[in-house]
């Protein structure tokens, strides 16, 4: 019998994502071992729309949404620095090489680490995650040298890329999710369902309660059965 799953489908360069990694992080503390995270390719290799002016307004827009939501700041450099730069195109693809790179290579927890430096330098710092040598840089506050780096990404092809991408959008489909994050729990007989992650932004504890009581739940029916 498997163990309970809670499954995120999220994406680094998208703001309801960043606005729900308190969540994320609360779980990993209380329950280190429960969550897993699929990267849907938001900003895939058919959809990298370059930064114009009236795309800036509409995600500072959304931006403030979910600051008010969920508490998340985003930061000066990011809305008056990087959302300016014209050149700027989105692209969540190098982004999510190198989560998976280190997921493979490091394991979950450099993972998540990885996910809170690429979110927080994005968000907040303004810097440019799109290039794979601002994401190197992060990598080294992780301890992974220039070097090694480069290794990690190696192992992980373009075909390797794309079906975690095609499992994470296939998964998104089977419960019918609408976008970025979807959260997932499935318990030990492999039955799933979605988690109505909408009221619990910027209420972490009362998040931890509630996949509590979930494991709770299925502990007490798996002992009835």
């Amino acid at each position: 019998m498997a163990s309970p799953i809670l499954h995120w489908i999220i994406d680094p360069l998208c703001g309801w994502s960043y606005g729900a990694l308190p969540l994320i992080n609360a779980i990993e503390e209380k329950f280190p071992h429960l969550q897993r995270l699929h990267l849907g390719g938001l900003y895939d290799e058919d959809h990298q729309p370059q930064m114009t002016a009236a795309m800036r307004t509409q995600i500072i827009h959304y931006d403030e949404q979910i600051h008010q939501l969920t508490g998340v700041s985003f930061g000066n450099d990011y809305k008056n620095g990087l959302l300016k730069d014209s050149t700027l195109k989105m692209n969540s693809i190098p982004a999510t090489r190198a989560l998976l790179s280190i997921e493979q290579t490091r394991g979950h927890d450099s993972m998540l680490a990885l996910l809170n430096l690429i979110q927080q330098a994005y968000y907040q710092k303004g810097l440019n995650v799109t290039q794979y040598d601002v994401l190197a840089q992060l990598g080294t506050e992780l301890g992974i040298s220039l070097d090694q780096w480069s290794k990690y990404l190696d192992a992980v092809d373009q075909n390797q890329l794309y079906q975690h991408i095609d499992h994470s959008r296939q998964l998104l489909s089977r419960v019918r999710g609408q976008g970025f994050p979807t959260v997932i729990f499935e318990n030990q007989h492999a039955e799933i369902g979605q988690v109505p992650i909408h009221g619990f932004y910027g209420k972490p504890q009362d998040f931890v309660r509630f996949v509590e009581q979930q494991l709770l739940k299925t502990s007490f029916n798996s002992k009835e059965r």
